[in-house]
């Protein structure tokens, strides 16, 4: 045909369109896994079931590194690590490696917000001048996004590993 205009129509596969199906359908489970786990901690830990610490061990799961053999999660050295060494003040847990250990109701991280603990809860810090020490004060996230200050969501999954740096 005279004055006819061709055009490229581009028809993905049924294998196209199902994979990707699939992986938005697995990204939206993932997430309301996530979600669901984190709605069941809160309400664990609100209600009877007081909240756990997570045992902090200092150790690695790797060996000592030899000189000159590479990045060892074990020895990472950083501004941080080169300065508290030199002093003579190394800091356990930011310039050694720790292992934390937990199962459900457990939680860790929580030291940043010691001071506004603090500010929040005054009478336990009169009770006990060493409260936090107890591992039992735990911070809500909706608490935190009220004071708006922020903080990183992660979620573990069975069999993975988290490296967190001071």
């Amino acid at each position: 045909m005279r004055g006819a205009k061709e055009s490229l129509v581009l028809r993905p596969t049924l294998p196209d369109v199902l994979g990707h199906s699939f992986e938005i359908f697995i990204e939206k489970q993932e997430h309301l896994l996530a979600k669901t786990g984190v709605i069941k901690f809160w309400r664990a830990i609100t209600r009877s079931h007081p909240p756990l610490y997570g045992a902090d061990v200092e150790a690695s799961l790797f060996a000592a590194p030899a000189p000159g053999t590479g990045w060892n999660l074990r020895r990472l050295d950083t501004l941080l690590t080169s300065v508290l060494e030199q002093a003579g003040h190394p800091l356990p847990a930011c310039t050694t490696p720790c292992l934390c250990f937990g199962q459900w109701r457990t939680m860790s991280a929580w030291e940043r917000f010691e001071q506004l603990v603090h500010s929040l809860v005054p009478h336990l810090a009169a009770s006990c001048p060493q409260y936090l020490r107890h591992k039992d004060v735990v911070i809500s996230p909706a608490l935190l996004d009220t004071h708006k200050l922020p903080y990183l969501k992660l979620v573990q999954h069975p069999g993975e590993f988290v490296v967190t740096f001071p």
